[in-house]
């Protein structure tokens, strides 16, 4: 990938966050807020420390230190999305940082490659981009890619959110209970069913000493219910892509 490529990717990647920081913070959606935030931050300090820093250092100098620089960087963005993520990790955000590191790896196996020993098995390091094998090309394309997976991240917002209030909460296992009915008798719909009896148990039969108590077990249930189901509001008939986009966002 050529230098300029690359700068304006840096740039629509910038642009993306910044969209998706934006719109994060006017759904309230606090995790992914910071999240976005956080990944914003960086790929615009990394920006920055690339124009100013890498790009105007001599070619035999930069390859020394730009591929330890941006396999740090990855390590660092990993650690922090898992971070600011690990309560409430959804499945794309898991495969974003397993990607991220995996991308750390391959770009520090191109520092070696060109820097200390080849690993074509060249009788020398590949210091220039005559050398330029498939190695090169698998890091490349994963970090187009996994870009692509970290800025969809941030975007999703995770699904069981189910409400807090009993009242609201009870409602909903009605709702979810009548959907529910209509499915082909099996032994997922079993268990469906009777975690929602059992939901609607604790929101309706609670003390006024056990309320909270009772409204925790209450959402426990209706939240294995709403996992089981792949059930949302209003959007129920999960398909094909919507199966794969709501498992994505689980």
């Amino acid at each position: 990938m050529s230098t300029y490529i690359a700068f304006i990717l840096s740039l629509v990647w910038i642009l993306l966050l910044l969209g998706a920081t934006v719109f994060n913070y006017l759904k309230k959606r606090s995790s992914l807020f910071y999240s976005s935030l956080f990944v914003l931050a960086a790929y615009a300090t990394i920006h920055l420390i690339n124009v100013q820093w890498l790009m105007p250092m001599p070619a035999i100098e930069s390859i020394k230190i730009h591929y330890l620089f941006f396999s740090g960087v990855q390590v660092v963005i990993a650690a922090g999305l898992f971070w600011l993520n690990r309560e409430n990790l959804t499945h794309i955000m898991g495969l974003a940082i397993f990607l991220l590191g995996l991308e750390a790896l391959l770009i520090y196996s191109v520092h070696i490659d060109r820097n200390v020993i080849a690993l074509n098995f060249n009788a020398t390091p590949n210091l220039t981009d005559s050398s330029q094998w498939i190695l090169w090309d698998i890091k490349n394309i994963l970090s187009t890619f996994n870009n692509v997976f970290v800025v969809t991240s941030v975007f999703f917002a995770k699904v069981y959110q189910v409400p807090s209030t009993p009242e609201e909460g009870d409602a909903l296992a009605k709702e979810m209970e009548e959907y529910v009915m209509t499915w082909p008798d099996s032994e997922r719909k079993e268990i469906i069913m009777e975690a929602l009896d059992q939901a609607q148990q604790a929101y309706n039969f609670f003390t006024e000493d056990g309320m909270v108590s009772r409204t925790h077990v209450g959402k426990t249930f209706l939240l294995e219910a709403v996992k089981l189901a792949r059930y949302e509001p209003g959007c129920q008939n999960f398909t094909g892509i919507k199966k794969v986009l709501y498992w994505l966002r689980s």
